[in-house]
């Protein structure tokens, strides 16, 4: 058996094995397989054997030998190339194949080639495939080659993917770079056309803005004659879409087949026509409808499996991601273009309408200051016209400003420098704001070196360079000091403006010198200012050839200004000679008076302990002294008014005494007018308080993100007294009107819900009020008492049931109203004569009341005290047993006990053997005595125990009741002797026949006699008699004994019960026997009774038996 398992070439199991070894081998070159020499047949038994895939070639005709893996390998050519030419079997590929198996055959050197490419025609169609091969000489037994033996391994998959990951790479990189679309496009197109093995052919259409139109942005090796109709393809137009571009435009994937129909399209270097292609969507950001679409040819010569598939969406995913990056970077380049162009435009339009701006400020101020130095103007009118002159110098340095900066980013500003004492010109110009400085109470420190030669400047540029950053420093700086210091410091010159302020984070330094920005909580004296100061202090310093910049920490800032001294930086053409210098306090007016606006001014307040005011209270909150003012005045004709400079001191205005309408402006310091409507929104307490906004932002948009933050009003500035007065009123009204229609909701509201909740319980209610009539009635109620509302409502309860009158009912509804005090009672109903439990509560309307009916939960409670009584009865019960449990123990005891020691006694004295015979014979007498004794107690034991359990079984036959009572008769001889006991037997002469048990009846007897005479005296009489009557027979055993209470009858036949604890002293015994004598007589369906006329009297026990039928 071993031997044969060597020489057969096909062992064990397995397809190829299978085949082989049913192949004709004889009809082919290599013969039948017992003429095999044997290392061919050793060579097989290997390449079976192997789960490598492995090929063994053998002879001149290179007949092909193979294993199940290679089966695998080969395709559809399987199981065809068993046993054939492999020159046949791999035609398409020899051209490769041939050489390298020739080299190895003629020169017996193997050889190794990883990742050769083979185009094999396995699966019906010229396929790309790549396969790792090791060639080896295989030898006959005389050591000839005669064959080749191949070990291969396909790698096409991990050759397509790392080729396909090259094109995906190169792609993503080009996503990075930016760049217009039609150049991502072309990028694109170049990366695709160096993989042409994965992608044959390729188009790039990207969608026109009109949504309806296919724009051909890229394409890959497809002729230019065919793109002649694909340039430009209307998606909407049937007919004209080959690709099926309208279907991808929409979201979808589609591949469409017969290309080569259409065009002639290479796939390759095989020259196969590509016949296929892929027409996918490209994906935008928005996930709306797709940028464009992509379409790509699949390879001729390989299989559109899930991996194929996988490539081309990770493709088109690349493609996407490269042209939406250069759309973005598209968008962005115009929309910097754009905002360029709305910067020029700004600038020109600042520089126009500062112009336009002059001509009428100039006309208002002239009139003003004239009017202003009439002596006859009285102070009101002196008042309204300084701060119409105030306010007219505040446009004109900002529009002043605007033109300034404007003509800088326009390139117009024509600086003249001069030769300038600047540390007299800095020292004059801050002396200027030293008694607004001081005003607000900070120290104002000036010192300015003098300079050793005359600086370069222009000297209105340098004014405004100081006196914009003393305002800045003024107004952030709450406490402390601002410092002025001027000096040369290495052939420069440096300002700094240092102050003691809120000071400036550090994330917010790089932002400091931009236009229009704004620091978020920088806590200041005013939210007023046109964002440029800083802004132009820059430009204006960079015109002098200097710089600006700012150190900052937590609590103040310095700001240093440094500019050239010499003027060889300056342009030529721009110097000049002393000019007259204006004097400073004229330039400077318009920053001061500005200043001094700022600071706290009289506090206007109301008498706020008034009781019983009749006029609205009107908190006001605006940062502006003058509009401050000007409203405070102007409503103060109608309304109290409460007048304050920021946000957080409106809060706590209105938290400390809530207003009737609060009034403020949108820009505030600290907080802001939409933070303080939040801070009031949130509050329980003012969040019904009607708020006007006051804002300089016109337009419909700000009113509307007004009104959507919670405000009853937005009211833009500038605006009539009639007008702001008009919106107050009504607003006010309106709030009225609102808290009106609110109290009258809730108080309907609170109705319909006691009515919902008292129609909902399911207790009976009632009103009543103080004349006792019905106000309301539950529908419950109704149902209890068996009338309607409309039947009640409005009776009196006393007339409408008299029969309350007197009763409980009346007693305890007067307690209720008369003492306040709420009342409950139970009492049985005069309407149903059911128990039913009564609630009242007065009130200053009346009563009301809520019952229910209890009559279950009165027999509830009956059952209850039933239950408990029950309880007790069982609990006493237990107790008496367990009481007459621990009296049994002792007396068990006592009786076990006893004649044992009689036993014991006298066993020693037989054992000692000195007793002569009289003795040993009485020693004998009481030994048997005691253990008869001693049986009989473990008898009425396991009687008692059989009887409890119901196992006491009866050995029924027909008996004779006399032998019966002789027999236990007989067995007492020796008692009744002991006690000189008189016994006296009536019997009857004819035996009384019965069905029962005779040990058992015979016990009943014995146990009735020994009773009789443990309770009979010495010298007694016991008897016993048997008669019939009718149908039973009678068994009467008597005594003149101790006898039995009255109060113990009930109990004699219970068990372990004697009549008291002396009893059982003087007369011992269990107490079981007369309960096992009851026990016994029922079993055989008769009655036992005992009966005594009292103590020392005697007892009697009846037992009736019924007779035996004949």
């Amino acid at each position: 058996m071993k031997d044969g398992h060597k020489t057969d070439p096909f062992p064990g199991l397995g397809e190829m094995k299978a085949r082989m070894r049913t192949f004709d081998w004889a009809n082919t070159p290599v013969g039948s397989i017992d003429t095999w020499s044997q290392s061919l047949k050793s060579t097989v038994r290997i390449l079976l054997a192997s789960r490598y895939p492995m090929i063994l070639i053998w002879g001149p005709n290179l007949i092909q030998f193979y294993n199940d893996a290679y089966s695998q390998i080969i395709g559809d050519k399987h199981p065809a190339a068993l046993g054939t030419d492999i020159r046949i079997t791999l035609a398409e590929a020899w051209d490769t194949l041939g050489p390298m198996i020739d080299e190895v055959m003629v020169t017996g050197i193997a050889n190794w080639v990883p990742a050769q490419m083979l185009v094999l025609e396995r699966s019906g169609y010229r396929e790309e495939s790549y396969f790792s091969l090791s060639h080896a000489p295989a030898e006959d037994d005389s050591g000839e080659i005669v064959g080749m033996f191949c070990v291969c391994s396909e790698v096409t998959q991990q050759i397509l993917g790392d080729r396909r990951l090259r094109l995906l790479r190169d792609l993503a990189s080009r996503a990075g770079e930016t760049r217009s679309v039609e150049t991502t496009c072309l990028d694109v197109a170049a990366s695709i056309a160096e993989h042409p093995l994965d992608v044959p052919f390729a188009l790039i259409y990207l969608r026109d803005p009109d949504g309806k139109t296919l724009r051909l942005c890229g394409k890959v090796n497809m002729p230019e004659k065919a793109l002649l109709s694909l340039v430009s393809v209307n998606i909407t137009e049937p007919g004209s879409d080959i690709w099926s571009l309208a279907r991808a435009a929409a979201g979808e994937t589609v591949l469409v087949e017969g290309v080569d129909s259409l065009f002639l399209i290479p796939g390759g270097p095989w020259n196969e026509p590509t016949r296929a292609a892929l027409v996918m969507p490209i994906a935008s950001s928005t996930q709306t409808e797709p940028l464009g679409v992509l379409v790509a040819g699949v390879s001729p010569n390989r299989f559109l499996d899930e991996g194929y598939r996988s490539f081309y969406e990770l493709l088109v995913g690349q493609v996407s991601i490269a042209v939406r990056n250069a759309q973005a970077y598209e968008e962005e380049r115009r929309r910097a273009e754009m905002l360029a162009e709305l910067d020029r435009a700004k600038t020109a339009f600042f520089s126009n309408v500062s112009h336009e701006f002059r001509t009428p400020l100039t006309l208002m101020l002239g009139p003003l200051e004239d009017t202003l130095r009439d002596q006859q103007l009285s102070p009101s009118q002196r008042e309204q016209i300084t701060i119409a002159h105030r306010n007219s110098l505040r446009l004109l340095k900002l529009v002043n400003t605007l033109l300034d900066f404007s003509r800088i980013e326009a390139g117009r500003t024509q600086a003249i420098y001069e030769p300038t004492d600047l540390a007299t010109l800095t020292a004059d110009l801050a002396s200027v704001f030293r008694s607004a400085i001081e005003k607000a109470g900070l120290e104002f420190i000036v010192n300015c070196q003098p300079l050793s030669e005359p600086v370069y400047v222009d000297r209105d540029m340098w004014e405004k360079i100081v006196l914009n950053l003393l305002s800045n420093a003024l107004k952030f700086t709450q406490r402390g000091y601002i410092k002025v210091e001027q000096r040369a410091n290495e052939g420069n010159i440096e300002l700094r403006i240092e102050d003691t302020g809120s000071g400036i984070p550090q994330s917010e330094l790089k932002n400091v010198f931009k236009r229009f920005h704004r620091i978020e909580g920088t806590q200041g004296r005013t939210h007023e200012g046109s964002g440029i100061g800083l802004a132009l202090v820059q430009e204006l310093a960079k015109l002098h050839g200097g710089s600006v910049r700012v150190e900052s920490v937590c609590g103040g800032s310095t700001f240093i200004v440094s500019i050239k001294s010499g003027k060889q930086h300056l342009p030529v053409d721009q110097i000049a000679s002393d000019r007259t210098l204006t004097p400073t306090s004229i330039r400077a007016d318009a920053f001061v008076e500005e200043a001094l606006r700022w600071l706290p001014d009289e506090v206007h307040d109301v008498d706020r302990s008034i009781e019983g005011r009749s006029r609205s209270r009107i908190l006001l909150a605006d940062d502006n002294a003058d509009m401050r003012e000007y409203l405070r005045k102007l409503l103060s004709t109608q309304y109290e008014v409460i007048a304050v400079a920021d946000g957080e001191a409106a809060l706590a205005a209105a938290l400390e005494q809530v207003p009737d309408l609060v009034l403020s402006d949108v820009m505030m310091p600290k907080l802001d007018g939409f933070g303080l409507l939040t801070r009031l929104r949130q509050d329980q307490r003012t969040r019904s308080v009607p708020l006007i906004l006051l804002s300089a932002r016109a337009g419909e948009e700000s009113r509307v993100e007004g009104l959507e933050a919670g405000a009853d009003d937005y009211l833009v500035k500038p605006f009539s007294a009639r007008e702001i007065l008009a919106r107050v009123k009504a607003t006010l009204e309106t709030a009225r009107l609102r808290q009106e229609a609110a109290r009258s909701r809730l108080e309907v509201q609170a109705a319909q819900e006691r009515a919902i909740i008292l129609e909902r319980v399911t207790d009976a209610f009632y009103g009543l009020d103080r004349q006792w009539r019905f106000t309301y009635l539950n529908q419950r109620c109704e149902e209890y008492i068996g009338k309607t509302r409309s039947e009640l409502l409005g009776k009196v309860v006393w007339d409408e049931y008299p029969m309350l009158k007197g009763s409980v009912f009346e007693e305890q509804y007067y307690k209720a109203v008369g003492d306040q005090v709420a009342v409950h009672f139970e009492v049985v109903s005069p309407f149903s004569e059911q128990w039913v439990e009564v609630h009242a509560y007065p009130s200053a309307d009346g009563l009301s009341v809520n019952f229910r009916y209890i009559s279950d939960r009165k027999e509830l409670e009956q059952r209850r005290e039933a239950l408990l009584e029950s309880e007790r009865a069982a609990r006493t019960e237990a107790e008496r047993v367990g009481r007459l449990k621990d009296e049994f123990l002792a007396v068990l005891s006592h009786e076990i006990r006893t004649p044992l020691n009689a036993i014991l006694g006298w066993s020693q004295l037989l054992r000692k053997g000195k007793l002569d015979t009289v003795q040993y014979e009485k020693g004998l007498d009481t030994i048997e005595r005691n253990s008869k004794a001693q049986a009989q107690i473990l008898e009425d034991l396991l009687d008692m125990s059989r009887i409890i359990s119901g196992k006491i079984r009866l050995d029924v036959k027909n008996v004779n009741l006399n032998l019966v009572i002789e027999k236990a008769i007989e067995s007492l001889v020796p008692a009744l002797a002991a006690k000189d006991i008189q016994l006296e037997t009536v019997l009857d002469d004819v035996p009384s026949a019965i069905i029962g048990d005779p040990n058992r009846l015979q016990q009943v007897v014995w146990n009735l006699l020994s009773n009789a005479i443990k309770f009979t005296p010495t010298g007694g009489t016991v008897q016993v008699s048997v008669e019939k009557v009718n149908s039973q027979v009678v068994l009467t055993v008597s005594d003149t004994g101790h006898g039995i209470k009255p109060e113990f009858l009930p109990h004699v036949f219970d068990r372990f019960r004697q009549a008291d604890s002396s009893t059982t002293r003087k007369f011992g015994g269990l107490g079981l026997g007369l309960s096992i004598v009851k026990h016994l007589v029922e079993l055989h369906k008769g009655t036992i009774q005992a009966t005594s006329p009292g103590e020392e009297q005697g007892a009697t026990f009846t037992v009736v038996l019924p007779l035996a039928e004949k």
